[in-house]
């Protein structure tokens, strides 16, 4: 991985899933990092039940955490 990315992107995308034999939908949290040479990095995945401004706080921090 880059130490510097001047692009990342954040993005959500839902997913149905099997969960104790159950489908249920979940959200999956991915954060992609683009270098100054245009190559794609996945800098994270996170899973959650939902979208919210809270769960996104704890994504970002995680990352501000691992530099």
């Amino acid at each position: 991985l880059e130490t510097v990315y001047p692009f990342i992107f954040l993005d959500c995308m839902f997913f149905k899933v099997s969960v104790n034999g159950a489908v249920d939908t979940r959200a999956i949290y991915n954060i992609l990092g683009v270098d100054i040479a245009g190559k794609k990095d996945v800098l994270g995945l996170y899973s959650s039940e939902n979208q919210r401004a809270k769960f996104w706080l704890g994504v970002l921090t995680d990352m501000k955490k691992r530099g």
